[in-house]
């Protein structure tokens, strides 16, 4: 038996506008992006544009027509909506007669200043349940809009909240290592702009925002700078007896003396200067620096505050010595967990009600053995991916036992740089990953970072955000959603080839630690070889033209041609998989050469070298396409395509 709908009014009726679009008399910026895509998206649904006014514009005629209210409009309260009961970044979804609502809770974010997102999650929540609207992936190929002469607005009233308190994927393209990138693959600033504004947009419209500040990040990348000539002390003692860190690596990476008790007296006087410009801020820092294998305190009284029975030991590297020279030695945690409550207390004092925020990361990411989680402190666990099992399932482990221990912990992984841009799915890991976190105490997440590969990582981000907005999102689901919305006729295949795409994965990931352990051995090399240099292992000729073959079925089954353009889309990615396998095949064979053997190197490197041209060239041509993102894979020298020197 059909489902009987009940029609209330129309938002366009065969191609013409039937409503008005209006917004408070004053409106607040989200109030003004939420209509504002909202009209954008109603435009490429049906052709027409709706008129847009505040509400001191409406005539009388106005008022008697079908209005959409899109923020805390006047009309809003008068229908007996009152947002006020909602939670923060809640929203109301709402229709009567010939008025539908789409608002949400008027919430700044004391600590930014930052209006909440309610009121745009409305409109997103509208466009997707309600239109059939999907944002695949930025950009117009990825942006599902189904063509609609006729918009009906059926009975609604839901409200909603994002699981999540703070759902953080940070946008690569605006971070250090994507300026890097652009060294090597010319980048057009004006399209780097546009995917900026591009990939803002979906993760604003897939739910990926937040309504708490949480300032946990590596905390002393200054201090070097500002107190290494006054206060040497502040710094770790290495092995040498020396404090002195010029000369040795990026001063980000320095590390502190952290059982000096000038350094909390320092720490919180700094607090107390960002508390006296913002009053309303949550939370201060205390992570170490990155560089987590180096650098770290060696003086008798830091080693005093490590577990010399702790079951983890890591080969730290000493920045003095000449060459590289390594050492073993525990686990860190107890340390810098030390560290961490001994600011939280003092914080206590000179601010009560405010919290540390610290890593769990690296070499202390284990779990203590001594020291307990001060209920001040926010942990922010830096751990899961899904290229090596091993490590995956020590990281669940540990976030297990960091869950019995710390009353507000957060996941922060860097799982999203994993692949280096090579075709991959991990979906129903992440998807139980997730569940299993939140079910722990999981209470917020910030992913480093959203790279960008989107014709061959893509279903992992997408899946990634609609998980965020709810960690018990049944994964099949989102997965079938995204094929038979994205390929319409096709799904059935292209879902066909991320299964095998999956299998693959779970593959590299199973075979992964004892392969680089033998191909390090093979080649002499002092650092394991990741996984993406031996990608010739797995992404084989066989295994390509079967993937290929899925896709030249889903091509054919494709209906239309946007369908059609999205299996190309996903064939210039597996397009990378191939060029960048022979290039790295190439790469290896070099590796493998008799050191003593010049002649068969240089024709081993000419190889790598004529191997690497169609690679160049496609990191040129994809420079801007959201295929991959180029300027984020890291690549072995000889295939870098370096920009031309001006003459």
């Amino acid at each position: 038996m059909r489902e009987i709908v009940l029609i209330l009014f129309f938002l366009v009726e065969n191609g013409a506008p039937k409503s008005l679009v209006v917004i408070p008399e004053d409106p607040s910026e989200q109030a003004r992006v939420a209509a504002n895509d909202f009209l954008w998206h109603i435009e490429k649904l049906s052709g027409a544009r709706l008129p847009l006014k505040t509400e001191a514009e409406l005539t009388q005629a106005d008022r008697n027509g079908a209005l959409v209210a899109i923020g805390a409009t006047r009309l809003a309260k008068e229908a007996g909506i009152d947002v006020s009961k909602l939670p923060p970044e809640g929203y109301v979804v709402r229709s009567a007669a010939n008025r539908l609502f789409l608002l949400g809770r008027q919430d700044v974010l004391p600590a930014t200043k930052k209006e909440l997102r309610g009121t745009y999650y409305a409109v997103s929540s509208f466009l997707e349940r309600d239109l059939g609207v999907r944002w695949l992936w930025p950009g117009e190929l990825g942006t599902v809009v189904p063509e609609r002469k006729t918009l009906p607005v059926p009975a609604i009233d839901r409200t909603g909240q994002p699981k999540l308190a703070q759902r953080k994927i940070r946008n690569a393209l605006t971070n250090r290592k994507f300026i890097e990138g652009m060294k090597y693959v010319p980048t057009d600033p004006a399209q780097r702009q546009r995917m900026i504004g591009e990939s803002d947009a979906w993760l604003r419209r897939m739910g990926v925002g937040t309504r708490v500040q949480i300032h946990a990040g590596h905390a002393f990348t200054r201090w070097y700078e500002r107190y290494g000539e006054e206060h040497p002390d502040y710094f770790a003692l290495h092995l040498n007896g020396s404090r002195e860190w010029k000369n040795l690596g990026k001063p980000k990476n320095v590390k502190i003396c952290v059982s000096n008790p000038a350094v909390v007296e320092q720490w919180i006087a700094n607090a107390k200067e960002l508390l006296k410009r913002n009053p309303s801020r949550q939370s201060f820092s205390a992570s170490a620096n990155d560089g987590y294998y180096t650098g770290h305190c060696t003086c008798d009284r830091c080693r005093s505050w490590d577990e010399p029975g702790a079951p983890d030991t890591y080969t730290f590297y000493d920045v003095t010595a000449q060459g590289r020279t390594t050492y073993r030695y525990v686990s860190l945690t107890d340390r810098y967990l030390r560290f961490y409550n001994r600011l939280a207390e003092a914080l206590q004092k000179a601010a009560p009600g405010k919290f540390v925020g610290g890593y769990a990361y690296g070499t202390w990411r284990a779990l203590p053995l001594r020291e307990k989680v001060h209920p001040n402190v926010i942990v922010g666990f830096v751990g899961l991916g899904y290229f090596d099992e091993e490590r995956r399932e020590k990281d669940l482990a540990y976030w297990d036992g960091w869950s019995q221990l710390a009353e507000r912990l957060y996941l922060r992984p860097n799982l999203l740089h994993g692949g280096n841009g090579l075709p991959a799915v991990y979906v129903h890991k992440l998807a139980h990953d997730l569940r299993r976190c939140f079910d722990s105490g999981m209470f917020a997440t910030d992913f480093d970072s959203l790279a960008h590969h989107w014709a061959t990582q893509g279903l992992n981000y997408y899946v990634l955000a609609k998980l965020l907005a709810d960690p018990r999102a049944d994964v099949d689901r989102i997965v079938d959603e995204y094929c038979r919305v994205g390929f319409g006729a096709a799904a059935d295949h292209v879902k066909g080839y991320f299964a095998q795409l999956e299998k693959l994965t779970d593959r590299i990931a199973r075979e992964f630690p004892e392969v680089s352990k033998r191909l390090t051995r093979e080649l002499e090399l002092k650092k394991r070889v990741r996984w993406y240099h031996m990608a010739p292992t797995w992404y084989t000729t066989e295994t390509l033209e079967a993937l290929e073959v899925k896709l030249d079925a889903a091509e054919r089954l494709a209906e239309d041609e946007a369908a059609r353009a999205r299996v190309r889309f996903l064939r210039d990615g597996l397009l990378f998989a191939k060029l960048r396998a022979e290039a790295l095949s190439a790469w290896l064979a070099m590796l493998r050469m008799p050191r003593d053997d010049r002649s068969a190197i240089r024709a081993a490197r000419k190889s790598v070298i004529e191997k690497s041209e169609p690679l160049k060239s496609y990191y040129r041509h994809h420079a801007t396409t959201w295929v991959i993102c180029p300027q984020l894979v890291r690549m072995i020298s000889l295939e870098r395509p370096v920009r031309p020197r001006k003459k």
